[in-house]
């Protein structure tokens, strides 16, 4: 028996994949993962949130039907909850597992035979890693008008803190040298989420703790200051901002204003090295030239070190796909591409203000010559040695930009 995975969408699909593959390990070896190559099961975690991930999953699962055609093909995730419709797909797909009960999927396996003994620490510790998502919480009931998250996942569930600390110090055994706080909204984790970070750091010794992304509302001051104080938190905040156009915010049902992101921004900036990345929505429904100037502008002033564009596509189920005053899809992708422009211009810009400057980096993997990986405030860095330096942190003198990162030579 044989497993191929394949994770579309947010980080929070990706932990989730990554725990069940870990149960599958723990329970099965390490011989029980595939490449792409030959398999017995394919597992895919789908994703809906955009229309390109739907589409990208539809894609695989007839590509895995035409070139393995005995292959079990399993598909959960949130685009499950919308294509049990799709009979074109449904005909193609063996079995189904909504999020709610994806922890089932290991049941699906157990019962699978020749079965194999079972596995233990040891064969765990035989795969490689040196970053890794802890989901801390899922589900949301915020309902912005243009999301169709909280249609499919309902359910607000927070890991309990005593949980999260085994997880962590069980991977920081394993060779885990970060981890990545993720969830549907994780500043709305229930136990608390400077607590759940305080606790990290006195119960933990992992090396590096980093945060996903944050609802702007809810970065505190207390948040902050321990970032500041803490250099085992990496400098680096995710900000799920979508607009800075006041009327743009009230249609989308985000309770903050323009003047409320950039006081966020201006306090986020006080923490050093610190570089903030953003997701921004083009082209939702009635927005003008001005809303886009307003949003564009903002970043402009924001500086963000990464922006993250999406073009708006109408969702079944939300508010926003019944909303007079379409955008035409020439004009989402005319802003779409500016805005990009314009963090490409700041992502060089924030590089920059690094070159000369000695930081660690953990590296991940080797590729084309250069060893990769990333400094706590989330700069891609490249270095050419021929010591083998994965999943290790090491200072490392930035140089000079190269691709979308920078190269960096040896420090003593």
């Amino acid at each position: 028996m044989s497993v191929f995975f394949h994770t579309f969408g947010c980080k929070l699909n990706q932990a989730e994949s990554q725990e069940l593959k870990e149960k599958l390990i723990v329970k099965h070896g390490t011989g029980i993962l595939s490449n792409n190559k030959k398999f017995d099961y394919c597992l895919i975690s789908a994703c809906c949130v955009t229309n390109k991930a739907a589409k990208e999953t539809r894609q695989l699962i007839r590509h895995i039907k035409k070139n393995h055609p005995s292959a079990k093909i399993i598909v959960t995730g949130c685009w499950t909850e919308e294509t049990f419709q799709d009979k074109s797909i449904n005909k193609q797909v063996d079995v189904w597992f909504k999020n709610n009960v994806k922890h089932k999927i290991i049941e699906l396996f157990d019962n699978c035979k020749p079965k194999v003994p079972f596995a233990k620490q040891a064969e765990f510790d035989k795969i490689e890693r040196t970053r890794v998502f802890v989901k801390i919480q899922h589900g949301c009931n915020n309902y912005c008008s243009y999301c169709v998250v909280p249609f499919l996942r309902p359910d607000i569930y927070s890991k309990r803190i005593e949980d999260i600390l085994k997880e962590i110090n069980f991977k920081n055994q394993a060779g885990v040298k970060e981890v990545v706080l993720v969830g549907t909204n994780i500043g709305e984790y229930k136990y608390g989420l400077v607590e759940l970070l305080k606790q990290i750091l006195v119960f933990t010794n992992i090396p590096r703790i980093r945060i996903s992304s944050l609802w702007p509302t809810l970065l505190s001051d207390e948040l902050i200051n321990l970032i500041k104080q803490n250099k085992r938190i990496c400098p680096h905040i995710h900000l799920s901002v979508q607009s800075a156009s006041n009327r743009i915010l009230s249609l989308m049902k985000r309770n903050y204003t323009q003047t409320d992101l950039i006081k966020v921004v201006n306090k986020i900036k006080q923490i050093s090295n610190i570089t903030i990345s953003a997701d921004i929505i083009v082209g939702f429904p009635s927005a003008t030239d001005e809303d886009f100037l307003q949003t564009y502008n903002f970043v402009k002033l924001a500086e963000f070190s990464k922006i993250h564009v999406f073009r708006y596509s109408p969702k079944k189920n939300t508010a926003s796909c019944t909303f007079d005053k379409q955008v035409d899809s020439v004009i989402k992708k005319t802003r779409a591409q500016a805005m990009r422009n314009l963090g490409d211009k700041l992502n060089i810009k924030n590089r920059k203000k690094y070159i000369g400057k000695v930081l660690p980096v953990l590296f991940e993997e080797k590729k084309d010559n250069f060893y990769t990986g990333f400094t706590p405030n989330y700069i891609k860095v490249y270095l050419k040695t021929s010591n083998q330096i994965k999943n290790k942190i090491l200072k490392v003198e930035l140089i000079k930009l190269y691709k979308n990162g920078l190269i960096a030579k040896k420090y003593d």
